[in-house]
């Protein structure tokens, strides 16, 4: 073998293994980049999936609700049409699509939560409805939701942040009432009528749900008894009932 055929047979080796070593290093950052975009929509899925289980329980309404798991079915779908395979996101998407037709036929697995027991339970779910506006925000830039769809769920939660206040200050009041407190039942109707009257949300029966609450609170300082709002409020308890239903998504 000539020197000239042996330098032009190393040459071509040397070009081959190149070859294969820059497919391989390809290989490697496809997997990898594969890896992180799974990772990415997996964790996205369960951000949609922590803020749809919290509109399942506050509120009374399916248009968001829907949004929500439309957009979690799509997030899976993604997921699972890049690992085929992986069995746990087929089921979690399979039951998803079933899900889906349950809130589109206006029902859900659990109960509504129309109020909170404790001034500590409520700041929490504001901090909940916080990051939930922040998480609509997100998709309105991202363009998953337009300006219009943007706007109605905002002044939504708006709505629902406002009656779950309402209603927590009342259960509240009844509970104090049952404990014979009828300082703090009187503080907490106080609590529910300004924070009604505070409002500049567009409530058509506002300023005679202010006046109720009004009557209420000088009917109580005039006789010193507990006043039956039952129905004022007919979605709170008559006794208070602290087991929460699990939600399904």
């Amino acid at each position: 073998m000539s020197p000239t055929t042996a330098f032009a047979i190393i040459i071509l080796v040397v070009i081959a293994a190149l070859t294969l070593s820059a497919i391989s290093y390809s290989r490697q950052q496809a997997i990898k980049a594969q890896k992180a975009r799974l990772a990415q929509l997996k964790s996205s899925a369960d951000e949609i999936y922590h803020h749809l289980s919290l509109f399942l329980r506050i509120d009374p309404d399916y248009q968001t609700i829907t949004l929500l798991q439309n957009l979690l079915i799509h997030t899976l779908k993604t997921a699972s049409d890049i690992v085929p395979q992986d069995t746990e996101l087929r089921d979690r998407l399979a039951k998803s699509a079933t899900n889906l037709a349950m809130y589109k036929g206006g029902s859900r697995a659990n109960e509504i939560q129309y109020y909170v027991l404790s001034d500590n339970e409520l700041t929490e779910l504001h901090s909940q409805l916080g990051q939930a506006c922040k998480f609509i925000d997100i998709c309105k830039n991202r363009g998953i939701i337009n300006l219009s769809q943007h706007a109605k769920i905002i002044t939504h939660l708006q709505h629902i942040k406002l009656e779950v206040d309402i209603n927590s200050h009342v259960v509240q009041a009844n509970q104090c009432a049952l404990d014979g407190d009828m300082v703090s039942y009187q503080l907490h109707l106080k609590q529910a009528k300004e924070t009604l009257s505070r409002s500049k949300l567009n409530i058509p029966d506002k300023l005679a749900r202010v006046k109720r609450l009004s009557e209420v609170l000088n009917d109580i300082k005039r006789t010193n008894k507990v006043v039956d709002l039952s129905a004022d409020f007919p979605h709170l308890p008559t006794e208070l009932n602290t087991q929460s239903d699990e939600v399904q998504t």
